[in-house]
């Protein structure tokens, strides 16, 4: 594969997520039986979104998540979405977390920080 930035994460078992910096493109590809790669998903930032991958984008189950150079979450739902659609960074309980820069897929949840502040997410949500 060309024009891919960063390499290949592995995601579970059987997948792996490419992101593209500069396109701010995220590819997620899984292995059928006969050992072949399968994309799953090909979702990118809309065209109005003016900013690009601050890290590679991660992957939990279903979600994918990039956090961009302006400080924004991005997630899109693997099995449906075609874009990355922006995910407000405040918990139910109102508390917010400003400036979102660093991204970690966990075994179940993906952890964001940004200016000393931890968040979790799963399934699209900030917990």
């Amino acid at each position: 594969m060309e024009s891919f930035i960063h390499g290949p994460v592995l995601v579970g078992g059987d997948r792996a997520l490419f992101s593209e910096t500069f396109g701010r493109l995220a590819r997620l590809y899984t292995r059928t039986r006969a050992n072949q790669a399968v994309q799953l998903a090909c979702v990118r930032l809309g065209r109005r979104h003016f900013s690009t991958f601050r890290r590679p984008a991660v992957s939990v189950g279903d979600w994918i998540y990039a956090v961009t150079w302006r400080d924004r979450l991005y997630a899109a739902d693997a099995t449906r979405a075609r874009r990355l659609r922006r995910l407000k960074v405040a918990a139910p309980d109102g508390a917010v977390l400003q400036a979102p820069r660093e991204i970690t897929a966990g075994p179940a949840h993906v952890f964001i920080t940004g200016n000393g502040e931890l968040a979790a997410a799963r399934d699209g949500r900030v917990l």
